[in-house]
């Protein structure tokens, strides 16, 4: 009797052990990075990424689970693309690397930041296009597309003008047209463009170093915050899962977009108010919400929930939302001299495109990821659902769990209602990688699903 129960036991734990590393395959082979055609090593630093985390991340047998990992990673790569000598080294490489930290017991303190300083060498070398293009004497250069239209307002900036007749000369010269925008939600907040004033020597590729610093912070924070509930190995997963994503944004003009710069700093104001640390949150979220006003939706969904559950913190986290109120007056009145903000307020965008919408911004960026064909945000986005859900049964995480749905699931849905047309996918930049980034807690799911499923056979 002893023996079949210990037997049942042990196959138990067997289910839960190969559900998790059926489930760490699969996540490890979605986040294979898409190589830059042009740059052979590219392809080397995908396969180390890869081959790095499959080792640091196996429970056991790791040299094992690496080499099926590695194997199947470059089966894909001369199905898809094709195969180099940098796609062999890379691959030695984050195996040897990551053995190396694994027997001299430094892959706690030295893992995440290997994994980052190696991001940071892959986007220095696939970014030299657009730090040349950044370089240049770009103040009468041609655009077509909103990037182009805020590096226009920082070049207005820098030669005296003001933000909103820099802002007014750059859209005016958008697609060749002398249209200015009449509605007040049409024109961005200055935040992000008061900060890029302020960069060393004014010039535009300062941009590109400051936004890589905040890449690097992002996947930092994202590591840490997945973390504190999956330990640091497996927090390594969310700073994984999310270079192929920023990938792209660091070798192309979107950087400019405003989105990208208020969602990093998102995810630092989000690690923040799940430690509790509340007065760091609430200026961290004070300035994203200056940066990209939308990002109010969120933040007046953390401020309900708290006017619910937890009314002491309702002055500390109101001071984003009067942040933005008195940023919103003081915008309207600049504007007023421009057009008529004022009536423009309550001007509501609704629109009938909003699942074409949603799937845009779901596609957005994803080219960056090598099976991108398969869509793996949708999936992705559920993993994070289904992790933080997992948070929500238990009552101690039942806060933290509520604050990370909050954080990724207000936004699609708003989208599907309001927005100015289908041609917003850049929108996506608001909540897919918050999703990205959190879903590794899908483990935590997993978790539960198993140990109910023991419960109930007992």
């Amino acid at each position: 009797m002893f023996l079949t129960n210990l037997r049942q036991l042990f196959l138990r734990k067997l289910k839960i052990l190969l559900n998790l590393e059926i489930f760490k395959f699969v996540f490890l082979i979605i986040g294979i990075v898409n190589p830059v055609g042009q740059h052979a090593l590219d392809f080397g630093f995908s396969t180390f990424f890869v081959s790095f985390i499959a080792f640091i991340v196996a429970k056991k047998n790791k040299m094992v689970f690496s080499l099926l990992v590695v194997i199947v990673s470059l089966l894909l790569f001369f199905v898809s693309k094709h195969l180099n000598i940098y796609s062999f080294i890379g691959s030695v490489l984050g195996i040897l690397v990551a053995f190396l930290l694994e027997k001299r017991k430094l892959v706690k303190n030295y893992a995440l930041f290997i994994l980052i300083f190696v991001f940071a060498m892959n986007s220095f070398i696939i970014g030299a296009n657009i730090r040349n293009f950044l370089r240049t004497d770009l103040y009468t250069f041609a655009y077509n597309n909103d990037q182009g239209m805020f590096l226009k307002t920082f070049f207005g900036m820098t030669q005296g003008k003001g933000y909103y007749e820099s802002y007014k000369t750059a859209v005016s010269g958008k697609f060749k047209s002398s249209t200015v925008p009449k509605d007040i939600w049409s024109w961005r907040f200055p935040g992000i463009f008061l900060i890029w004033q302020v960069l060393p020597g004014k010039e535009a590729v300062f941009i590109y170093w400051l936004f890589l610093v905040l890449v690097i912070s992002f996947l930092y924070f994202a590591s840490k915050l997945t973390g504190i509930f999956l330990g640091e190995r497996l927090g390594l997963l969310s700073a994984y899962i999310s270079i192929p994503y920023f990938h792209f944004a660091l070798r192309d003009e979107t950087l400019l977009l405003t989105e990208w710069w208020s969602t990093l700093l998102f995810i630092v104001a989000l690690y923040l108010l799940i430690l509790k640390k509340n007065i760091l949150s609430a200026f961290f979220l004070s300035l994203v919400v200056l940066i990209r006003e939308l990002y109010i939706l969120q933040i007046t969904f953390y401020w309900l929930y708290f006017f619910m559950k937890k009314r002491s913190l309702l002055p500390l986290f109101s001071i984003p939302v009067i942040a933005f109120l008195i940023m919103f007056v003081l915008h309207a009145h600049f504007l007023n001299s421009f057009i008529d903000s004022w009536q423009s307020v309550f001007v509501v965008r609704n629109s009938s495109q909003g699942i074409l919408r949603l799937q845009e911004m779901f596609a957005f960026a994803s080219w960056d990821y090598l099976l991108f064909f398969v869509k793996p945000f949708y999936l992705l986005f559920l993993f994070a659902l289904m992790g933080s859900f997992s948070l929500i049964i238990k009552k101690i995480t039942r806060e933290k769990g509520t604050l990370l749905i909050l954080s990724f699931s207000i936004f699609p849905i708003f989208s599907l209602k309001f927005g100015a047309g289908p041609y917003h996918d850049y929108w996506g930049i608001f909540f897919v990688p918050i999703a990205i980034a959190l879903s590794p807690l899908y483990i935590l799911f997993l978790k539960m699903f198993s140990s109910f499923q023991i419960v109930k056979e007992q």
